[in-house]
């Protein structure tokens, strides 16, 4: 009975330790996917081939690359995509690679010289500011003043990005969220948004990203798109 008592006992101590093991393994690996989604998010390797020039020509990136987007003191400082469908580039990198991270990329209905008059962005809500993980800072006014500027580089010619609004919203709001219906978003903003100066023009760029809580609630800055080159 001694003997069937103690090795039961080992039998259970064994079990102890592979379940450790086991837990820890896991601890690790989750630690290690998270660092990969990470530095895939990171512009880092990306920043190396960010073009100088005022027109954007893309290299070394998947062809669906339309636009540089920069905010200026911001994280935010990426290739633009766009897809075939606004799915296409939620888990795809800009070389074309999978990655939960995806890449910022613009409304598959929008056109992709970003003559339409209400151009949209999507990109992930990342840890660190990564992606569009920085947007909630704009809901902050003395961050929301400091950090107005931007530029947007097109194959025709560049873009000076004024922000001019930031509002919380539910992804089901078909007038935020169909770039094809423009006419009522500056006006909606206006009555709406958490904080709206008037803008430049009307010519806007949304920027979309998943809000804080509610899966549904999305967090959108809004810019006025000002050419700094001719448009041809």
């Amino acid at each position: 009975m001694t003997r069937l008592l103690l090795l039961f006992d080992h039998i259970v101590d064994f079990l102890i330790s592979v379940g450790f093991i086991v837990l820890f393994l896991i601890g690790a690996y989750r630690m290690y996917d998270s660092y990969l989604i990470i530095d895939k998010a990171s512009n880092r390797q990306l920043l190396a081939i960010k073009p100088e020039s005022e027109v954007y020509v893309p290299v070394e990136i998947a062809e669906d690359s339309i636009a540089w987007l920069t905010l200026f003191d911001t994280a935010i400082d990426y290739p633009v995509m766009q897809g075939k469908d606004n799915e296409e580039y939620l888990i795809k990198d800009p070389f074309g690679e999978y990655s939960l991270s995806g890449s910022i990329f613009l409304d598959s209905r929008n056109s992709s010289d970003f003559s339409s008059e209400y151009c949209l962005l999507y990109g992930h809500h990342m840890k660190q500011d990564l992606m569009f993980g920085g947007l909630d800072r704009f809901f902050e006014m003395s961050y929301f003043d400091s950090h107005r500027a931007g530029i947007l580089k097109t194959s025709a010619g560049s873009y000076r990005l004024e922000i001019f609004s930031v509002i919380s919203d539910d992804a089901g709001n078909h007038l935020l969220f169909n770039p094809e219906n423009s006419s009522e978003v500056i006006s909606y903003l206006r009555d709406n948004a958490e904080i709206f100066i008037e803008p430049f023009n009307n010519h806007i760029l949304g920027m979309s990203t998943c809000g804080t809580g509610n899966t549904t609630t999305r967090t959108l800055v809004f810019a006025c798109l000002i050419p700094l080159m001719p448009q041809p």
